[in-house]
């Protein structure tokens, strides 16, 4: 689903200066599509290590919440 959004994101972001990852996170929660699906957004603080692959499961094992 998230390739509904970018066509509504890159309009919001024209002619702006990211100041913070904050002001990049309250301009992509204001995206919604005609059919009212909104963007939920959250920052991760975590440093990952580079080069590490996920587990072959991981995707099956993944909890998705649908509203």
């Amino acid at each position: 689903m998230g390739h509904r959004f970018f066509p509504r994101i890159s309009p919001l972001c024209q002619g702006l200066i990211f100041e913070s990852v904050q002001t990049v996170k309250d301009l992509m929660a204001t995206a919604t599509t005609r059919t009212g699906l909104k963007l939920l957004t959250t920052i991760l603080y975590n440093t990952y290590q580079t080069g590490q692959n996920v587990a072959v499961d991981f995707k099956s094992n993944l909890k998705i919440v649908f509203d």
